[in-house]
């Protein structure tokens, strides 16, 4: 079937307008923080600002972004106020740690995530993902996806990263908590921008702090289950509490077990929720890229169940999940503070002290960088045009040596989701509901994302 239809151009932010004073700027930072960047800073490269006595320069070029990340990531630690946020769930995890601890935990983690072991975790994947489908198939009026793919993608953690150890969690209260972690501590308020205050309680933040506290306690009772029934497994627990420092034989506290199985719960499901949620909102409004999906995963499986061998074939729906990510990246934008001075590729200087923020919203939607940058098309990831790309003007999952360590994990469950549903359910849009991004840390749709899915004959 051939459907002909205007490319569709999905919402976008607020921009700051030229010259807005500090107070304007502190507003939204408080408010929604992807609101921040004026619209020069979509067309141009660099945007600097004077804020409180310190100067913040914020970058959309990729020769930039690559130097931050790649070839001088150890002049760029991330700066101390969002460490301060993500330390407040992740701990002494590997999201949030620097330094030879950070090396030691990247590689006690990464034999998981290698590609010979993720495809023992796809028939886990491919069955919640039918599992999935079929309950959408069951709604009656308006869903609001984005809770039932959090959902998914929480069951997805539990079953493959966790061999199922805590499927006596409650995924609910879980997902429950995590909202509440990123509401109430989530995002900058006016105290994290003093050091003498940043990490004082604020009581407007205990709900978070509760939360936090409830995950901590969750994930404490898994381990000593998992000590205590003295069960060896190839899963990311086993390995977490089995691994050594090769030089010193020390392996992670518990603490630090802890803090790392929180990091993959939390960041792990909630980057796979947020990616399918925003797309299907596109595939909503995109009913020629919603038949290209069908056509293409009926072409692959036939009248069969989707198998593992399956996904590595779904190439249209590759290239939906990234554009997806490239219009809603999950996580918006990086602050990196310099160790040093440094004179970037195109000139710009900065000094010892000074913040580095990867603005990766608007580069996603930069006119020098993309064609219609703003505009669905996810064809744009296809070999022949990504070819013209630079490396590092697409980082949804960030880039250099601290590159997520779940990408390879997030694409096929974002993939093998996005195939059962696209099989199983015509989508379409809900009249006068528009998600609107907001920033929590990572960037969630206010609302939710409510669709209407129809179970196909």
């Amino acid at each position: 079937m051939n459907i002909d239809h205007k490319p569709f151009e999905p919402v976008t932010v607020d921009t700051l307008s030229e010259g807005a004073s500090n107070f304007a700027l502190l507003r939204r930072m408080f408010r929604n923080p992807v609101e921040i960047w004026p619209r020069k800073l979509y067309e141009d490269f660099t945007h600097e600002v004077n804020f409180f006595g310190k100067r913040y320069v914020h970058v959309t070029d990729p020769d930039i972004v690559q130097d931050v990340l790649l070839k001088n990531y150890t002049l760029f630690p991330r700066s101390e106020i969002w460490q301060s946020i993500l330390k407040r769930a992740g701990g002494e995890g590997l999201l949030t740690i620097e330094g030879e601890r950070w090396k030691f935990q990247r590689k006690a983690t990464s034999p998981i995530f290698r590609s010979i072991h993720l495809n023992k975790l796809l028939p886990g994947i491919i069955r919640i993902a039918d599992e999935t489908a079929e309950l959408l198939s069951l709604e009656q009026g308006p869903v609001d996806v984005f809770e039932k793919m959090d959902r998914a993608s929480l069951k997805v953690i539990v079953q493959t990263l966790l061999s199922g150890e805590g499927s006596d969690l409650n995924a609910e209260a879980i997902s429950k908590d995590i909202d509440l972690y990123l509401e109430y501590n989530g995002r900058i308020d006016f105290f994290d921008l003093f050091k003498i205050t940043r990490d004082l309680p604020k009581p407007w933040a205990r709900k978070g702090r509760d939360a936090v506290e409830r995950l901590r306690e969750e994930c404490t009772r898994t381990i000593g289950r998992r000590r205590r029934s003295g069960v060896e497994s190839d899963d990311l627990l086993s390995m977490l509490i089995s691994a050594r420092d090769q030089d010193t034989g020390t392996g992670l506290s518990d603490i630090e077990v802890r803090d790392n199985l929180i990091t993959f719960i939390s960041a792990g499901h909630e980057t796979v929720a947020l990616t399918l949620s925003w797309a299907m909102y596109l595939l909503a409004n995109s009913p020629e890229w919603q038949e290209k999906l069908l056509e293409e995963v009926n072409e692959i499986c036939g009248d069969a169940p989707l198998q593992p061998d399956h996904i590595g074939k779904l190439k249209k729906h590759e290239l939906v999940v990234k554009e997806a990510m490239r219009l809603f990246p999950p996580v918006y934008a990086q602050e990196r503070v310099a160790l040093e001075d440094v004179t970037f590729p195109d000139g710009t200087s900065v000094r010892r002290g000074d913040t580095v923020v990867l603005a990766t919203y608007p580069m996603h939607r930069h006119e020098k960088l993309w064609e219609n940058p703003n505009r669905f098309d996810p064809e744009r990831f296809a070999p022949d045009r990504a070819k013209g790309h630079h490396r590092f003007q697409f980082i949804p999952f960030s880039g250099g040596p601290r590159i997520c360590i779940g990408m390879g994990l997030s694409m096929l469950e974002a993939v093998s989701i996005l195939a059962s549903i696209v099989r199983s359910n015509e989508i379409k849009p809900v009249d006068g509901h528009t998600p609107y991004p907001t920033s929590r840390i990572v960037l969630r749709p206010a609302g939710g994302v409510k669709l209407y899915l129809t179970p196909r004959k």
